[in-house]
């Protein structure tokens, strides 16, 4: 367990490194600490989920809040929603949580996410103990903004939580899963994107010509072939050929063009 002043020394350095530092509080003295600290937000574990006394003193902090929610009903969630807010609180994320340690993917219960956020009005993340990142990126797609993961130097090193965190190459992996999801979930204005622009022209199919015509020739079914590459007309386009005559002559497997028929 940490000093304060070694708090307040992992604050100055998370400061240097522009990165915020939090941490769950499990009494009224963790609460002070991280004000004093100026911590961008506290976190309230499910086991204090039922706590009114801490939960109020977390809001009279005015600080954001994230409040995890396992081993809770929705009654219970709803009391502690109404303590914080009659406290004073508004900026408050509720975490879906399974305390199962490890979690089983198949017990995630992850349609509670939509539930949640329905219910109270406020943003919902998932306290992930899952060993892979497929609930989260589930979660992601259900409405998850906020997603807390354990994670540590050694899987193998002494205590409870090491057993079941994520080392350092399996988190990077957590999280570029996690906004790759999000970037795949996110609004477009187009169906086609950048990828599919690219693969297009050589997957996609054109109308190309058969055989040697002569200018003037009506041409016929016989006379087009649909093969790739992509070409100046589609394959779609085929019946607007068939019956018209060529404006020149044209080679074994030319593109079709409009220009080519009148």
């Amino acid at each position: 367990m940490l000093t304060d002043d070694q708090w307040r020394e992992l604050a100055a350095a998370c400061r240097d490194l522009a990165i915020p530092m939090s941490a769950s509080v499990f009494d009224e003295r963790g609460v002070r600490l991280l004000d004093q600290l100026d911590a961008p937000y506290l976190k309230f574990a499910s086991c204090d989920l039922n706590n009114s006394e801490l939960l109020r003193a977390g809001a009279a902090t005015g600080r954001k809040l994230i409040v995890s929610t396992g081993m809770s009903t929705l009654g219970e969630i709803e009391r502690a929603v109404l303590d914080l807010v009659a406290a004073g609180a508004s900026d408050i994320v509720l975490l879906h949580c399974v305390s199962a340690y490890p979690a089983a993917t198949r017990d995630m219960n992850l349609s509670m996410i939509p539930t949640l956020a329905s219910a109270f009005g406020f943003p919902v993340g998932l306290s992930d103990h899952t060993e892979s990142g497929a609930a989260a990126s589930a979660a992601v797609a259900l409405g998850a903004t906020w997603f807390e993961k354990h994670f540590t130097y050694d899987r193998s090193a002494d205590g409870f939580d090491h057993a079941y965190a994520m080392e350092p190459q399996g988190l990077a992996s957590y999280i570029d899963e996690v906004r790759s999801v999000a970037q795949a979930l996110a609004p477009s204005p187009k169906k086609l994107r950048p990828a599919e622009e690219a693969v297009a022209p050589r997957a996609r199919r054109g109308l190309w010509v058969a055989r040697d015509l002569p200018a003037g020739q009506t041409i016929t079914r016989d006379d087009v072939v649909v093969v790739r590459p992509a070409g100046p007309m589609a394959p779609n386009s085929a019946a607007d050929l068939i019956g018209r005559t060529t404006t020149r002559p044209l080679a074994r497997y030319e593109p079709w063009t409009p220009e080519a028929v009148r």
